[in-house]
C-alpha cells in the first residue's frame, strides 16, 4: 500500500484522499438515514396507533368510572338526575367504543386491543342490561312508595273517622248510662282501632328505617303485623252494625290491604334491586378490569415503542459518533500519508533543483574561465596583430624608401 502511494502522482494522492473522505461520509450518511428511518417508522406507529390507543383507553376508563358512579348514586337515592348523568355517560362510552372500533379497523395489527375491546363490549352489554333492570326496579320502588303514601293517607283518614265516631258514641253511651255489654263492645272497637293504628304505624316506621339503612329485615318483621291487623278487623267487624261505621271500617280494611300489597311490593322490588346491585357490582369489577387491561396494554405498547425509538436514536447517535471518529481518523491518516507524500515529492524536487543549481553554477564558472581564457587569447592575438601591423607599416615604409 505504501509502495503504491509512493508510486502515485500528487494529483492521484489528493484525489484518493478526497475519495476516501467522501466514501466515509456517504457510508455514515446511509447508516444515519437507515437508523432515522427506523425511528421515523416507530414514531409514526406511536402517533397513529398507540398514542390514540392510550387516549381511547383513558377516555373509556374515565367514562366507565363516571357511569358506574352515576348508576350507584341512582341505585342508592333513586334520584332521576343521577340516571340522566348515567345516560349521558353511556353516550360517551358509545362514542369511545366507536373510536376504538375505527382504530382497530384502520390498524388490524392491534390484535390485543381488538380482543380486549371485544371482551369489554361483552361485559358492557351485560352492565347496560343490569342498569335497565335497576331502572325498572327503582321505578317499581318509587311506585310502591307512592302507593304506600296514598294508602297510608286513606288509612289515616278512614281510621280517624272510625275512631272519632266510636269515641263520640262511647262518650254518649257513658253519659246515657248504657249497659255494660254495650260499653264493653264500644270500648273493644275503640281499643282495637287504636291497636290497628299502632300496628300500621309500626309498619310505616319499619319501612322508613329499612329504606334509610338499606336493610330489609325491619320490613320483613313488620309485614307480620298485617296478619294481626286482619285478625283485629275480623274481631270487631261483627260488632260494627251502623252503616256509616261499616263503610268506614271497609275503607280501613281496603287501605290496610293496599298498604300491605304496596309494602310487600316495596320489599320484593328492594330485594330485587339489591340482587341486581350484587350482579351489577360483579360486572362492574369485570368492566374495570377490562378497562384497566386496555389502558395497561396501550401504555405498555407506547412505552415499548418509545424505548425502541430511544434505543434506535441512541444507536444512531453512537454510530454517528463512531463514524465521525473513524472519518476523522481516516482523514488524519490520509492527510499524514498525503502530506508525507507531498513533502517527499517536494523534497525531491527541491533536491533536484539544488543539484541543478550547483551544476549550473559549476557550468557558469567553467564558462567564465573559458571566457577569460578567450579574452586573454584575444588580447594576445590583438597585440600580435598590432605588432604585425607595425611590422607591415615598417616594411611598407622601407619599401617606399627603397623604391625612391
Amino acid at each position: 500500500m505504501h509502495t503504491r502511494l509512493r508510486s502515485m502522482t500528487l494529483g492521484q494522492r489528493i484525489s484518493l484522499g478526497f475519495a476516501a473522505l467522501i466514501a466515509t461520509t456517504f457510508i455514515l450518511g446511509v447508516v444515519c438515514i437507515v437508523s432515522m428511518s427506523k425511528v421515523s417508522v416507530t414514531a409514526g406507529r406511536l402517533a397513529e396507533q398507540y398514542v390514540p390507543e392510550v387516549e381511547f383507553s383513558s377516555e373509556l376508563g374515565r367514562d366507565t368510572q363516571l357511569t358506574m358512579l352515576a348508576v350507584r348514586s341512582y341505585a342508592l337515592t333513586g334520584e332521576e338526575k343521577y340516571f340522566e348523568e348515567a345516560t349521558k355517560e353511556f353516550q360517551l362510552i358509545e362514542a369511545s367504543l366507536t373510536k376504538g372500533r375505527d382504530l382497530v379497523a384502520r390498524f388490524p395489527q392491534l390484535t390485543t386491543l381488538k380482543q380486549q375491546l371485544t371482551d369489554y363490549e361483552t361485559f358492557y352489554a351485560q352492565y347496560k342490561q343490569l342498569v335497565t333492570e335497576t331502572k325498572t326496579a327503582s321505578d317499581a320502588i318509587e311506585s310502591a312508595r307512592k302507593s304506600m303514601d296514598a294508602a297510608a293517607t286513606e288509612f289515616v283518614s278512614a281510621m280517624n273517622d272510625f275512631q272519632d265516631n266510636q269515641i263520640a258514641a262511647l262518650n254518649k253511651d257513658i253519659a246515657a248510662g248504657a249497659e255494660r255489654t254495650t260499653l264493653e263492645e264500644r270500648t273493644l272497637k275503640v281499643d282495637t282501632a287504636a291497636e290497628i293504628r299502632n300496628l300500621v304505624n309500626q309498619v310505616r316506621v319499619a319501612s322508613f328505617k329499612a329504606q334509610a339503612t338499606r336493610d330489609l329485615k325491619p320490613i320483613e318483621e313488620a309485614l307480620k303485623n298485617f296478619a294481626v291487623i286482619q285478625g283485629h278487623l275480623e274481631r270487631i267487624r261483627p260488632v260494627v252494625r251502623q252503616a256509616t261505621n261499616i263503610a268506614q271500617l271497609a275503607k280501613v280494611g281496603t287501605a290496610v290491604k293496599t298498604y300491605e300489597e304496596s309494602t310487600r311490593g316495596l320489599n320484593t322490588q328492594w330485594a330485587q334491586l339489591d340482587a341486581i346491585g350484587v350482579r351489577r357490582a360483579k360486572v362492574s369489577d369485570e368492566l374495570v378490569a377490562k378497562t384497566s387491561a386496555v389502558v395497561d396494554a396501550g401504555v405498555k405498547h407506547t412505552v415499548s415503542l418509545s424505548q425502541e425509538a430511544a434505543a434506535s436514536l441512541t444507536a444512531s447517535s453512537r454510530i454517528t459518533q463512531i463514524g465521525l471518529a473513524l472519518a476523522a481518523a481516516v482523514g488524519v491518516i490520509l492527510a499524514l500519508l498525503i502530506t508525507r507524500g507531498i513533502t517527499r515529492t517536494l523534497r525531491g524536487i527541491a533536491e533536484s533543483l539544488a543539484d541543478g543549481a550547483v551544476q549550473t553554477s559549476s557550468a557558469a564558472a567553467q564558462v567564465s574561465a573559458a571566457s577569460q581564457s578567450l579574452a586573454e587569447g584575444a588580447s594576445e592575438q590583438a597585440a600580435s596583430l598590432e605588432e604585425t601591423s607595425a611590422s607591415l607599416e615598417e616594411l611598407s615604409s622601407m619599401t617606399k624608401k627603397n623604391a625612391d
